[in-house]
């Protein structure tokens, strides 16, 4: 649970990757919310304003990721780059990859398919299936606690019409998985 005392401020400017007249996407840091969200009600800083009052224009987030995720996000700068961004996504012709550092070893590739449930509201049951592959496996000489062996994982949907975003985020792929014990191959 949130409180005051461990939200931390993101105070340094957000690194922008990419932009043009319509678009500019961001490295978002972990730890950062894309937008307001009662997740954290103590919250006092989000992607979207963050970049609004650093380049000085409204800017509408395209998709987002989860709190404790770092990586791309593409926001629109004005109304008609939101519409066509948002039909991509819905259309799924947009494709998102995760990478991840797991503990254990995570063999090969495989299909995660494990429903995730709301803590909050234990009868609401959401289907996530992720394919995942092994990038590289490496062994620490001092484990960390019981595991000294780590995989490094890429984790995204492929269908017969193309690529598809995850319907689970890593960390809930992977908490799922408990290292490939819900995989299957």
């Amino acid at each position: 649970m949130a409180t005051l005392e461990n939200t931390e401020l993101q105070t340094d400017p957000l690194e922008i990757i990419y932009q043009d007249a319509d678009y500019v996407a961001i490295d978002k840091p972990a730890g950062l919310l894309v937008h307001r969200s009662p997740l954290d009600k103590y919250a006092t800083e989000f992607a979207v304003q963050k970049l609004r009052d650093q380049i000085g224009q409204t800017v509408n987030p395209c998709h987002r990721l989860d709190r404790p995720t770092s990586g791309v996000l593409l926001f629109a700068l004005n109304a008609e780059a939101t519409r066509h961004a948002q039909e991509l996504f819905i259309e799924h012709r947009v494709s998102k990859t995760y990478h991840a550092l797991v503990r254990g070893w995570l063999d090969g590739e495989g299909v995660i398919d494990y429903d995730l449930r709301n803590e909050e509201k234990p009868d609401k049951v959401q289907s996530a299936v992720t394919e995942y592959r092994c990038l590289n496996q490496s062994s620490v000489e001092t484990p960390v606690g019981r595991y000294p062996k780590w995989s490094l994982f890429a984790g995204g949907v492929a269908t017969e019409d193309g690529a598809h975003p995850p319907t689970a985020s890593p960390h809930e792929a992977l908490a799922a998985s408990d290292t490939g014990r819900h995989a299957t191959r």
